[in-house]
């Protein structure tokens, strides 16, 4: 995905625009999030012919669509949303330009769930943290090609409840008489996340004897992950109700890792003006290094019938470094004057969130047993995916387009958990 964002000009200017949606009163309209929301952009020269700034910050204020729920509880607004991008573009001659990027959001509210509808203040408040810096230089080295080459840092923050995570109460939450809704208690969740990653990358692009035109770029991201997660529900009976009496569930987790990844591709897309067929054949490269251990763990039965277990925990072996080659290959070609036939196929796959790699593995949590934690696993293999398109469309008359399309998925090593009863 590329995306290019708006620059400076060569005069300088401002718009502002607010909106909301609340024009008509709540009494005759309630299909509405009763939200406000106000934004500044400007830009211009800073130095003539050579550098430009732009600049747009956006703030949103709302009650949601469950605003009739929450106004029994908090005061309005109930989701708030501030948010900014900042550009500087620099071009100290014709063939190099060179940008400079800031970009933040700060997010603040509360979730809504069906079942608490009577008690949406049991439900702890969440709020976000995002920023990111980036310089991206671009160089053209003559007519047919040029590169880019950026380097970039992205920083977020995410958390769950207020104050420490020893203000929880540690109390199940009460259901009424039916089960259906939560009346009183509180969810005891606490969390604080973190996430840096920095980025460098590296692009080239070339035309060469005007009928390929071939890319070829390589990326590396290095990451420092925190993540502390204090999370208990209640026991329940077979139909769903809390067992008040007894101890409550702990699925916390603690995690620090630095996982590095990175990529390289390769792509030709070649186009014959002869006829206007066009052929596209792309190989790229990933790689994930967990750069963590994983537990061996034995479950040895502890009784006759070995529908009871006992973990042991025999040692640890290093994750291993996870690649894939993935291959892509498109091509269309006209068969008629209002016709024309098409083939996609590749390879595509996709890494484990963090949280499925490194949940629950710190030998604390691995010393008191993970019958009630989400145990992760550095090791899961990649989710992978072949996918094919063959394709066929036929223009009958100037505004009428016939299409016939056959298209086939295959998926490999999706994630699942099992649960293990104490």
């Amino acid at each position: 995905m590329n995306v290019l964002t708006k620059t400076g000009f060569a005069n300088h200017w401002m718009s502002v625009r607010y909106e909301r949606d609340g024009w008509i009163p709540e009494k005759w309209n309630q299909q509405q999030d009763r939200a406000t929301e106000f934004e500044i952009s400007a830009g211009g020269p800073l130095i003539r012919d050579k550098l430009f700034y732009f600049t747009a910050h956006d703030g949103l204020v709302s009650d949601t669509r469950w605003w009739q729920d929450f106004r029994r509880f908090f005061d309005s607004p109930i989701d708030r949303e501030v948010s900014g991008f900042g550009k500087l573009d620099y071009t100290p001659s014709g063939s190099i330009r060179i940008s400079a990027q800031g970009l933040y959001a700060l997010k603040d509210w509360r979730d809504y769930e069906f079942s608490w509808r009577f008690n949406l203040g049991g439900l702890p408040p969440r709020s976000d943290r995002t920023a990111r810096g980036a310089v991206i230089v671009t160089h053209t080295l003559s007519n047919y090609a040029f590169y880019t080459l950026s380097l970039s840092s992205f920083y977020k923050r995410s958390m769950i409840g207020e104050g420490s995570s020893s203000s929880l109460s540690l109390q199940p939450y009460e259901y009424d008489f039916f089960l259906r809704y939560i009346v009183g208690g509180d969810r005891n969740w606490w969390a604080r996340s973190q996430q840096i990653s920095y980025t460098a990358k590296l692009d080239f692009t070339a035309q060469v004897q005007h009928m390929h035109l071939i890319k070829i770029g390589a990326e590396y991201i290095q990451y420092d992950l925190l993540s502390k997660v204090v999370k208990y529900e209640p026991q329940t009976t077979y139909f769903g109700k809390p067992l008040v009496d007894e101890p409550l569930l702990n699925y916390s987790n603690a995690y620090r890792y630095y996982p590095r990844s990175g990529s390289a591709y390769i792509q030709d897309k070649i186009e014959l003006v002869r006829d206007g067929s066009n052929l596209s054949v792309g190989l790229r490269w990933d790689f994930l290094d967990p750069r963590a251990r994983r537990p061996i763990i034995d479950y040895i039965p502890v009784s006759q019938v070995q529908t009871q277990y006992q973990e042991e925990l025999k040692g640890w072996t290093e994750a291993r470094l996870k690649s894939q080659i993935s291959p892509r290959l498109s091509f269309a070609a006209p068969v008629g004057p209002t016709s024309f036939f098409f083939v996609n196929w590749g390879h595509y796959f996709q890494f484990p969130l963090f949280d499925y790699l490194y949940a629950g593995l710190n030998p604390a949590q691995l010393r008191a047993g993970t019958q009630t934690v989400l145990a992760g696993n550095p090791d899961l293999d990649p989710e992978r995916t072949i996918a094919w398109e063959i394709g066929f469309k036929y223009g009958l008359t100037a505004d009428m387009v016939a299409s016939a399309t056959y298209f086939r998925k295959t998926f490999k090593n999706q994630i699942d958990s099992k649960t293990l009863i104490p």
